[in-house]
């Protein structure tokens, strides 16, 4: 892919905006925005850089590679060449989104939210992707191995137990290797100590040994408890008269 830096980019693409709705410029005005932006995008990689503005085309050449981007109103297309002679390309529509990379593989998105995924060894992955106001879980020959959303995951373990008592509750569920691992945040009444002393003692109850209490300031704790083969890591900061809670099970 073409390595600049991100102001570089922004400026390009902010430009690049704006001449694609001023229709009727001049070829002079249109090769001075040209200029204008090339000085913009060196001055920012140093790098040479040669972009040209066309009737719905955006065209960057440099030393990195090369990048087309066409958009209109059936959607985005990106094709392009990084610095390895590589071709990579993106589409995007209505119908859902496709990517491919020599090197990378490809990935097809479909509008539903289903997903292919070729890698470069040709290893093929499929899965679900379901984002909603709620939150958002991916999941993988049907098991769920990412999901983010209200409230404590389904997934929690037994032999933990649950943040009780707090409110604004998210939780997140990570599956990866045949591990799992959890995030818990919310927050509670009363001071980053009592919130965390009536979790940690909930904790210690069920067999966890608190192992590592790194030094902290007033209104902050952290600790780290164990048992067998988990550990629960808890952290309480205050915020005025509450307290957030934040437990990540690993």
């Amino acid at each position: 892919m073409i390595s600049t830096r991100s102001t570089a980019i922004r400026t390009t693409l902010a430009l690049a905006a704006l001449v694609s709705i001023t229709t009727g410029c001049s070829q002079i005005a249109e090769r001075a925005t040209e200029e204008a932006v090339e000085r913009a995008v060196e001055s920012g990689s140093n790098e040479d850089v040669d972009i040209d503005f066309g009737d719905g085309e955006i065209s960057i050449e440099s030393d990195e590679g090369n990048l087309t981007i066409n958009a209109d109103e059936n959607g985005v297309e990106i094709d392009g060449i990084d610095a390895d002679g590589n071709d990579f390309s993106l589409s995007a529509d209505e119908n859902g989104l496709e990517a491919d990379s020599d090197e990378a593989g490809s990935l097809d998105v479909d509008s539903d939210g289903s997903f292919t995924a070729t890698d470069g060894d040709g290893d093929v992955t499929s899965g679900d992707l379901d984002v909603d106001g709620d939150g958002l879980d991916l999941s993988i020959d049907g098991e769920s191995v990412f999901n983010t959303s209200e409230g404590i995951p389904d997934r929690w373990p037994d032999d933990i137990p649950r943040p009780e008592g707090l409110d604004d509750v998210f939780g997140t569920y990570v599956a990866e290797g045949g591990n799992e691992s959890f995030i818990v945040t919310g927050s509670a009444e009363g001071s980053a100590e009592e919130v965390f002393d009536d979790y940690a003692g909930r904790l210690t109850g069920a067999g966890y040994e608190e192992t590592s209490s790194p030094d902290a300031g007033e209104g902050f704790r952290t600790a780290i408890f164990a048992k067998g083969e988990s550990t629960v890591a808890v952290t309480t900061q205050s915020a005025g008269d509450t307290s957030d809670l934040i437990v990540v099970v690993d």
